[in-house]
């Protein structure tokens, strides 16, 4: 809200993550509602954004969570006009050469690894979808 209406954050995964190794059928409904509402988003005749940001799309879609068909779909129809960010592990190769930069990080130090909660959690209030 500091940032509003600059920036606009929106969570649709829960605090405790997913399991990857026995991800449900909810956490596939949650990983749709959100791809769908980003369409919404890039759809608006006013307050479109300049960039979207979709946090670990890469690994949910690697892990089949969500289908890479219509992550690309999604991809491949966004406005021109629109800087898109796909963040995680696991790019597909089709991201990738859809893509105008792809960058490899690596973690030097990580607060997941030191058993630490993440701390935007505490200083961002995400709207709930």
């Amino acid at each position: 809200q500091r940032l509003a209406p600059a920036f606009e954050y929106y969570a649709f995964g829960g605090d405790e993550g997913i399991d990857l190794t026995q991800w449900t059928e909810e956490d596939a409904v949650k990983a749709h509602e959100a791809l769908n509402f980003c369409r919404e988003v890039i759809d608006r005749a006013e307050n479109r954004p300049d960039v979207l940001i979709l946090e670990d799309v890469n690994v949910v879609v690697s892990h089949g969570i969500l289908s890479k068909t219509d992550a690309l779909d999604f991809i491949d129809n966004k406005p021109q006009n629109i800087e898109l960010i796909l963040t995680g592990r696991y790019a597909p190769p089709e991201f990738v050469t859809r893509a105008h930069i792809v960058t490899n990080m690596s973690d030097v130090k990580h607060y997941a690894r030191a058993g630490h909660a993440p701390v935007f959690r505490n200083s961002l209030s995400p709207n709930p979808r």
